[in-house]
C-alpha cells in the first residue's frame, strides 16, 4: 500500500471514532476565595471564580489568606495555597492518558493525585527541580530562595534536579535541595501537610546543618501532631454504602460528619454545613481505573511555639474509593491510540540538555519510504534535515535561547516530505524559562521617582524593567531593607509604588525565571502637608512674657541664666527628617545663638532645651523658628524682663 492510500485509511479511521474521544486542556475552579487570580500566556489577568476554567499555560496567582482549588479531568486536585504562583504548564487529557505539570513559581501547592494510568504522568516542577507523582496526595512548595521542597502523605514520589541528582520519597518522607545538587530527606509523620510545609520553606533558607534541621523539624512536626491529635479523634465524616465498581464516571455519595470541621473539602469542593449532606464526584469519562478521594477537614488554631499567628491545620477525616470501568470506553481508548501508532513518521522530543546545554533534541523514526526532507519550525524561524535514501531514523538538536527568539514557542511543528507529498504534526513544547542557558540575557533597572512641585505626601516612585522581552518575574520593594511590595512584571515596563512618609533608602530588586537578579538603590524624600505644627515654648503655643524680680549676685555680675524650653509639635510620626533647619536668635545678638540642619549636622530630635543669658534691667527675646523641608515656617518666642 502506497503511504498517500495508508495516510487516507488512517485519516478515516481517526475520524470514525472522533464521537468517542475525549479530550481536555483545562481544570474546573472548584473553590476560589480572596484575591486570587487567573493569568492568560497572553497576560490578561481576571479574578478567579468558583467554576470557572484553568487552562492550559493559564497562571494563578494568590495573596493573602486566599485559595484557588482546581480539579483534573481524571479527579486529581490541586490547591494553590496563599501568596503563591502557580502556571499549569501541561494540563491535557484525552482518551483516559493525563498530562500535567505544574511549575511553581512562586509559595506552594496541596494536591490529591489520582493513580495514573499508563503513559500518564502527574509532575510538578520548583526552580530547577522536577518531580514525577505515582497516585499519592502531599505538598509542594518553593521557597524564598528558590529551593524546592516536595512533601507526601500517601505515595511515590521521584524527584531529579538539573545537576542530574535524583531522590525517591514516600509517605510520611519530606525532601529539600539544598541549594547545590542534591538533596536533604527526612521522615516525619506529617510530612505531606500545608502547616508543617510552611515552616519548612522558611528553614530551608537558613542552611542549617542536616542534624539541626532534622532536631527542628521534630520538635514542629511534634507540635502539629499534638494539636491534631484532638481534633482527629473527634472529627471524623463517613459515607454511605460507596459500591466497589462503577461503570459510569459519577460516584453520587450520602456523607454524614460529627465533630463539624470549620471547612471540609472533597475533591475541591468546599463544604461548610457538614453535618449531613449528598455530594456526587465527577471525572473524566475516558479516565479508568481506581477512584480513590480524600475527605479533607480544616480548623484553624493557635501554636504560640510555631507562629504568632492562626495556623491552618489540615488532616484526613474520611475517604471515599471506587474502580471505574467501561468495557465500550476501554476498546475506544484502544482504537484512538492504535490508530496513532501507524504514523507516517514519529517524533519525540527530549528536554534533557535544555538546562545545561539550551538544547533540545529530536528523536525520531520514518516509518514509510520516499522521505527525503524533515523540518521542524518553532515559531518563525525553520531548521532542516536531508535523510539518506534507505534512512529510517534521525536525530537532530535545536538551540533554545532568548537570543534565538524561539524560547516562547508552545510547539514544535515538524513536516516530512515524501514524493509529492508532506506530513506535518505538531508536537507540544514546554520550553523551562528558568534554565539559565535558556534564559541568558539578564534584564536590566533602573528608579526614579515621580515627585512633583514640593514633594508632598502622598508620593510616588517608579521602576523600569528593561532587557525583560518575554521573561517575567517578581520585582520586590524593600524600604530601609523591610520588604514591604512584591509585584509580579512581565516584560519591560514601568511601574509606580507609593513611597513611605519621610526620607527614606529604598531598594528595588527583580528575580527572573531564571533566577537572574538585579537591584537598584536610592533615597526618596517624601513630605508631609504638616499644616497642624507648631513650636511650644516652656509649654506655650503662643508669644509669652516673664517677669523676673532677682536681685543681682554680689561681685558686678550682671547677666541671670535661665533655661529655654521648646518643643516642634505635630510633625506627622515625630519625623524629624521633615524639618530643614532650626534656628533660635536673641534680641541683642549679632549672630544666632542656636543653629541646627538637617544638611549639615542634622536634625534627631524634637525637644531642645537651652542654656539663656539674660541682662539686668533689660528686655530680652528669644525667637525660634523651624523651616520644614515642604516650605512651612513654624515661629514663635518669649520675652523676658529682669529686674
Amino acid at each position: 500500500m502506497t503511504y498517500s492510500r495508508l495516510f487516507r485509511v488512517i485519516a478515516i479511521a481517526v475520524s470514525v471514532l472522533v464521537s468517542f474521544s475525549f479530550a481536555a486542556k483545562n481544570g474546573k475552579i472548584r473553590y476560589a476565595i480572596g484575591e486570587s487570580f487567573v493569568i492568560t500566556p497572553k497576560g490578561k489577568e481576571s479574578r478567579a471564580t468558583t467554576g470557572g476554567n484553568v487552562k492550559e499555560k493559564d497562571k494563578i496567582r494568590t495573596g493573602v489568606e486566599s485559595r484557588v482549588v482546581v480539579a483534573l479531568p481524571d479527579g486529581s486536585v490541586v490547591s494553590v495555597e496563599e501568596n503563591s504562583l502557580v502556571e499549569f504548564v501541561n494540563l491535557d487529557s484525552e482518551n483516559g492518558v493525563q498530562s500535567a505539570m505544574t511549575d511553581i513559581w512562586q509559595g506552594k501547592v496541596r494536591f490529591e493525585a489520582q493513580k495514573q494510568a499508563e503513559k500518564s504522568f502527574f509532575s510538578f516542577k520548583t526552580g530547577t527541580a522536577v518531580s514525577a507523582i505515582r497516585g499519592t496526595d502531599g505538598s509542594v512548595g518553593i521557597s524564598a530562595k528558590k529551593r524546592g521542597v516536595f512533601g507526601l502523605a500517601s505515595g511515590v514520589m521521584d524527584i531529579k534536579d538539573e545537576c542530574g541528582a535524583s531522590e525517591s520519597i514516600e509517605a510520611g518522607q519530606i525532601t529539600m535541595a539544598t541549594g547545590k545538587c542534591g538533596f536533604m530527606k527526612f521522615t516525619l509523620k506529617h510530612a505531606g501537610e500545608a502547616p508543617l510545609m510552611d515552616q519548612v520553606l522558611k528553614l530551608v533558607d537558613e542552611e542549617l546543618s542536616y542534624e539541626k534541621m532534622q532536631k527542628r523539624l521534630n520538635e514542629i512536626d511534634q507540635l502539629l501532631d499534638n494539636a491534631l491529635k484532638t481534633k482527629i479523634k473527634t472529627t471524623g465524616c463517613t459515607t454511605g454504602d460507596v459500591p466497589d465498581t462503577v461503570s459510569t464516571s459519577l460516584l453520587p455519595l450520602s456523607i454524614t460528619c460529627t465533630g463539624f470541621p470549620q471547612q471540609l473539602y472533597i475533591n475541591g469542593n468546599k463544604f461548610n454545613d457538614t453535618k449531613s449532606f449528598a455530594h456526587t464526584i465527577e471525572w473524566d469519562p475516558h479516565a479508568l481505573g481506581l477512584k480513590h478521594f480524600d475527605f479533607m477537614c480544616r480548623d484553624s488554631i493557635k501554636i504560640a511555639a510555631i507562629s504568632n499567628k492562626m495556623i491552618e491545620l489540615e488532616y484526613k477525616c474520611g475517604e471515599a474509593q471506587t474502580y471505574y470501568y467501561n468495557k465500550d470506553v476501554e476498546e475506544s481508548n484502544r482504537l484512538l491510540q492504535d490508530s496513532t501508532s501507524n504514523e507516517a513518521f514519529s517524533v519525540m522530543v527530549l528536554t534533557n540538555n535544555l538546562c545545561n546545554k539550551g538544547r533540545i533534541t529530536l528523536e525520531g523514526n520514518v516509518n514509510s519510504t520516499g522521505a527525503s526532507v524533515i523540518s521542524f519550525t518553532l515559531n518563525d524561524k525553520t531548521e532542516t534535515i536531508k535523510l539518506g535514501e534507505l534512512q529510517k531514523s534521525f536525530t537532530h538538536e535545536i538551540m533554545i535561547n532568548d537570543r534565538n527568539e524561539n524560547w516562547t514557542a508552545h510547539e514544535i511543528v515538524a513536516t516530512a516530505e515524501f514524493d509529492g507529498y508532506s506530513y506535518t504534526k505538531k508536537i507540544p513544547l514546554s520550553i523551562n524559562k528558568s534554565c539559565s542557558a535558556v534564559n541568558t540575557i539578564k534584564p536590566q533597572i533602573a528608579m526614579s521617582s515621580l515627585l512633583i512641585g514640593k514633594n508632598l505626601y502622598p508620593c510616588k516612585a517608579a521602576f523600569t524593567i528593561s532587557n525583560n522581552d518575554n521573561d517575567e518575574g517578581i520585582a520586590s520593594v524593600f524600604v530601609d531593607e523591610t520588604l514591604t511590595k512584591e509585584y509580579i512584571v512581565r516584560g519591560n515596563g514601568n511601574t509606580d509604588f507609593d513611597l513611605a512618609s519621610g526620607s527614606h533608602s529604598y531598594k528595588i530588586t527583580y528575580t527572573d525565571q531564571a533566577n537572574n537578579v538585579i537591584s537598584t538603590s536610592k533615597d526618596f524624600k517624601c513630605l508631609d502637608q504638616n499644616n497642624t505644627a507648631f513650636i511650644a515654648i516652656d509649654g506655650n503655643r503662643g508669644a509669652v512674657k516673664e517677669r523676673l524680680r532677682v536681685p543681682p549676685p554680689p561681685g558686678g555680675n550682671r547677666r541671670l541664666y535661665k533655661n529655654l524650653k521648646f518643643d516642634i509639635k505635630n510633625i506627622a510620626r515625630n519625623d524629624y527628617s521633615q524639618i530643614k533647619s532650626i534656628s533660635v536668635t536673641q534680641s541683642g545678638e549679632k549672630d544666632k545663638i542656636f543653629y541646627l540642619s538637617n544638611a549639615n549636622n542634622g536634625i534627631e530630635q524634637l525637644t531642645y532645651n537651652l542654656n539663656i543669658a539674660l541682662r539686668y534691667n533689660f528686655s530680652t527675646t528669644i525667637n525660634v523658628k523651624v523651616i520644614l523641608y515642604n516650605g512651612r515656617v513654624l515661629e514663635n518666642s518669649k520675652t523676658y524682663e529682669v529686674r
